[in-house]
């Protein structure tokens, strides 16, 4: 014979159920609590970190812009013979500025010119 279950024990049921559903609830909401948490403190870790790498980077552009000016300082340059090469760069480019300035049509159509006989041989 079947046993059925008297209201008591009924009862007993649902509180039991009750009291693990409140338990359950609690543990999902510290569980939510301590990742919000979690999150907060990775965040603030990323970002010292960036601001840490951020300055080691600024640090070691200076160090080697600091070695690249005493590089270009120094009679290095000349002995190589890069002075003069680039004493004669720098005053191509300030004249083919000034013939720019002075002709802007004639260097657009240059340019036209030069970029499609590149592509055209690039396509070869």
């Amino acid at each position: 014979m079947a046993r059925t279950a008297t209201p008591v024990r009924k009862q007993a049921a649902r509180a039991s159920t009750r009291a693990a559903s409140a338990r359950t609830s609690e543990s999902v909401q510290d569980l939510k609590n301590d990742l919000n948490q979690l999150k907060t403190r990775l965040e603030s870790l990323a970002a010292a970190g960036a601001d840490e790498g951020l300055i080691s980077i600024k640090q070691m552009y200076e160090k080697l812009h600091g070695k690249f000016e005493s590089l270009v300082d120094t009679d290095f340059v000349h002995k190589l013979g890069l002075d003069n090469a680039m004493e004669k760069g720098q005053e191509h480019a300030e004249n083919m500025r000034e013939s720019v300035r002075e002709r802007p049509l004639q260097a657009l159509v240059a340019a036209a010119g030069i970029g499609a006989l590149v592509g055209f041989l690039l396509r070869r």
